[in-house]
């Protein structure tokens, strides 16, 4: 991965300051480790890459709430037009924690959050409650803000790149691991096998968007990491919906154990040079 150190850096107050975008179109992509280090070699000239101290690579971990019965999880697999996701998040390399409530709309996400200290994560606190009723009253949802806990954590890897243009950001979302907060009995499941590519812009077309139309990449249907947990640990009553990606991943799962080249590594034992 000699690529990513051919990218120039931008710190985080850059970023922000740059491509926020907390109200976006969010397109999805799923990749293997030699589509990635393919996308990566064509855009490194029209990108940054996000450095904070000597990092480049960053942990995450989200704790995502939903009600008994999974209903934002239904909402997504019924594909509604207007649904929520409810979670927390932690930043594990800056030890920083946020409570983020995101609404789509049609094609349009809007986030809303606000930072909480790092015990309130995976936690619905007096202020979670009260940060989701005022949203939830705003978008005139109908949603019993007293019923949703948390239900499945995410944890993974990332990567992010700015637009030199400053009209895209772009997340590579890698390792990631599930977990299910309501049954700890139940094993987490981890995949290297792929990676999630997310353009985040204000408008459709995108740099990111037409270099992966040129390698042939399509936008994943139905892609959601909380949807796979839900789907994974068996909490939904119905996933058709998610099927499409559920094949794919397990499809590019099949070909690299198949198939074990230098690229089919584990993505987490790929060494990253900081040379910049």
């Amino acid at each position: 991965m000699k690529i990513l150190s051919n990218f120039p850096t931008i710190d985080l107050d850059q970023l922000n300051a740059s491509a926020k975008f907390m109200e976006r179109i969010e397109n999805k992509y799923i990749v293997d480790s030699q589509q990635l280090q393919d996308f990566f070699k064509k855009v490194h000239k029209d990108y940054y890459i996000l450095q904070i101290k000597d990092k480049i690579i960053f942990s995450y971990q989200n704790m995502y709430m939903d009600t008994n019965d999974y209903h934002f999880y239904h909402e997504h697999e019924k594909k509604k037009n207007k649904r929520i996701k409810l979670r927390t998040r932690q930043y594990m390399d800056s030890d920083m924690a946020f409570f983020e409530y995101k609404q789509r709309e049609w094609t349009l996400v809007r986030k809303f959050r606000y930072q909480c200290p790092t015990e309130h994560h995976g936690k619905m606190t007096n202020d979670a409650h009260k940060f989701y009723a005022q949203l939830v009253n705003e978008f005139n949802e109908k949603h019993n803000k007293h019923l949703v806990s948390p239900s499945i954590s995410t944890h993974y890897q990332r990567i992010t790149l700015c637009s030199k243009n400053s009209d895209e950001r772009v997340t590579i979302d890698f390792n990631l691991e599930l977990g299910d907060l309501r049954n700890p009995k139940n094993k987490s499941k981890t995949f290297k096998h792929f990676a999630i590519i997310e353009n985040k812009s204000s408008h459709k077309t995108t740099t990111s968007h037409k270099i992966l139309r040129e390698m042939w990449i399509q936008k994943a249907k139905s892609c959601s990491k909380y949807c796979l947990g839900v789907y994974y640990f068996n909490k939904a009553k119905t996933r058709k919906t998610f099927e499409h990606t559920i094949k794919h991943i397990e499809s590019m799962q099949k070909t690299a154990i198949k198939k074990p080249t230098k690229n089919a590594k584990k993505l987490s034992t790929l060494q990253i040079p900081m040379n910049h």
